[in-house]
């Protein structure tokens, strides 16, 4: 069933009506005394009472239930223009190459990144991090967090996907050298003109956090810019840092402690805008906090 909950009201008070109709006479009927009468008068209170009358209730009862066959039907015809709506505008999409194809995307920017050697960190503390999953892990995080504000998907997901693409090429400006890489992408494949300006502007400004505070920044680029802040925060963040300390020398519980003060510094921030991203940023700020305050009292040492 397809229909909305005031066809489905609508009927019921029809019903409840109609019912209401064919109880009230026949009990008018049975509680009636039609001793005085005449015959031929009784026999028209019978047909009247319990024919006639209760008919009418039965009518309304019929119109309801006829009223939600026309209204079921309704929804299902405009259901299927719908569909055949999108289906002819896929044809179109496919016909101009529109259709996103996020696991070509997401293939192009790891074979990129390993020729341009921007999948490890130069860091040699982060050779644990790879940049490639960094991309796939925003990407992921995009798909949660946009459900509660009008974004264009395919833009947010694609900008998602390239965001680091330019890391291997360089550090300090691999925002623009990324935003290239993806328009001679985009060129490609056929894509529009207005969707490649929509990525490419998000790309070029991700590395501005500024932004995401900015009332002039589209929805699209105050999500990427909180999926991209989201991710290796909270456990991951804590991964990190206990990862990086590994792979120093002569370290101690000690030393974790301290980094650990980082990741809580980070997380007090209240970086996020859109609801979803504020309530997973709320979670991973408690994750941090606990875990901190516990291995600060298992050190025996002060808050």
């Amino acid at each position: 069933m397809r229909l909305k909950p005031i066809d489905i009201i609508s009927a019921a008070i029809e019903i409840f009506i109609g019912l209401l109709i064919a109880f009230v006479f026949i009990l008018i009927y049975f509680y009636s005394d039609f001793s005085n009468y005449d015959i031929s008068v009784l026999w028209t209170f019978r047909v009247l009472y319990l024919m006639v009358l209760p008919g009418v209730g039965l009518l309304f009862i019929i119109l309801a239930f006829v009223k939600l066959y026309k209204a079921n039907k309704k929804y299902k015809e405009e259901e299927k223009e719908d569909s055949e709506n999108e289906w002819f505008n896929d044809i179109i999409k496919i016909l101009w190459g529109e259709i996103m194809n996020y696991e070509e995307m997401l293939d192009f920017v790891k074979k990129t990144l390993e020729e341009t050697n921007g999948i490890k960190s130069s860091n040699p503390l982060h050779k644990f991090r790879n940049r490639f999953d960094h991309a796939k892990r925003v990407y992921e995080w995009c798909k949660i967090i946009h459900m509660d504000l009008e974004c264009d998907v395919d833009v947010l997901y694609t900008a998602a996907i390239f965001h680091d693409v330019g890391r291997g090429i360089s550090q300090e400006n691999h925002a623009h050298i990324g935003a290239k890489i993806f328009l001679n992408y985009a060129r490609g494949h056929n894509f529009n003109s207005d969707f490649t300006k929509k990525v490419y502007d998000l790309i070029d400004n991700h590395s501005d956090k500024s932004n995401i505070t900015n009332p002039n920044s589209s929805n699209e680029l105050v999500l990427l810019l909180e999926a991209d802040l989201l991710d290796e925060e909270g456990a991951l963040g804590i991964a990190w840092d206990l990862m990086a300390l590994g792979a120093m020398d002569n370290v101690t519980y000690y030393d974790a402690n301290d980094a650990l003060r980082h990741a809580k510094h980070i997380l007090k921030q209240d970086y996020m805008v859109t609801p979803r991203a504020k309530a997973i940023w709320e979670h991973k700020k408690k994750l941090v906090l606990e875990f901190t305050s516990d291995l600060t009292q298992d050190l025996f040492l002060e808050e």
